[in-house]
């Protein structure tokens, strides 16, 4: 039997939602998209870390992981290692989290950076009870009840959450995606332009739909490639004619 949250209430416009039995026993505080990502502290290395004195002003791609020494997981690692410099280039660094003890960490490091032939230069944080991970809700009791699953956030410099990530257990994801989605919310912050699906640096942007179009052709001129009402691009300056 399903639990329907509208208890009593009768559904608005017809609409209702039913929640599985179990689903809906009690509810916490978990990071939302436009939140601030709340401060932690971690033991790490000789001393602590400090989330908030580390990320403010940079963008940041936090990322947790299942389990050391594991396959997917190694490539994880691996694959954001390796573009360390283009997350430089966008004033971003990485952090990664996992319920692993530092010293599985340290001796795990080790062997990706001798099978991959990359340098680790961002840290891997250890929560071995889970405190962090259950607070960024990255570990989900369907998936597995002690293991994070593969979840990432990408925070703005001044500590809001931009984008949220979930990824089953059987499969990796992409740092590429991570640098498309980055570039996309530096090439629109502050602007009256979003993103199209598939969208790469030097593709056309879109007009947000709150701007007219006669207002947008006052903004941007010749630019403007008018393909419908709520259809508008801005075409990159190398393509204008």
């Amino acid at each position: 039997m399903n639990l329907s949250v509208f208890g009593r209430r009768p559904p608005r416009n017809g609409a209702a939602i039913e929640v599985p039995p179990g689903y809906a026993t009690h509810a916490r505080w978990v990071p939302h998209l436009g939140d601030i990502f709340p401060n932690f502290s971690l033991r790490h290395g000789e001393g602590e870390f400090h989330f908030h004195d580390w990320a403010e002003g940079s963008w940041v791609y936090f990322f947790s992981h299942p389990l050391a020494r594991t396959p997917v997981c190694t490539t994880e690692i691996a694959d954001v290692a390796a573009h360390s410099d283009e997350l430089r280039a966008r004033g971003a660094k990485a952090l990664n989290i996992s319920t692993d003890s530092p010293d599985v960490q340290q001796a795990w490091l080790a062997d990706i950076e001798k099978m991959f032939g990359v340098t680790i230069d961002f840290p891997l944080l250890s929560d071995p009870d889970g405190v962090v991970a259950k607070m960024c809700d990255m570990v989900h009791p369907h998936e597995d009840i002690v293991l994070c699953v593969r979840k990432g956030f990408i925070i703005d410099p001044s500590l809001r959450i931009r984008m949220i990530i979930d990824y089953p257990l059987n499969v990796g994801r992409d740092i590429e995606e991570v640098l498309r989605v980055i570039d996309a919310l530096r090439a629109t912050e502050h602007t009256d332009l979003v993103a199209p699906g598939g969208w790469m640096p030097g593709d056309p942007l879109l007009v947000a739909p709150h701007i007219d179009t006669v207002a947008a052709r006052e903004t941007f001129g010749s630019r403007l490639k008018v393909l419908g009402p709520y259809m508008r691009l801005l075409l990159p300056r190398r393509q204008q004619k």
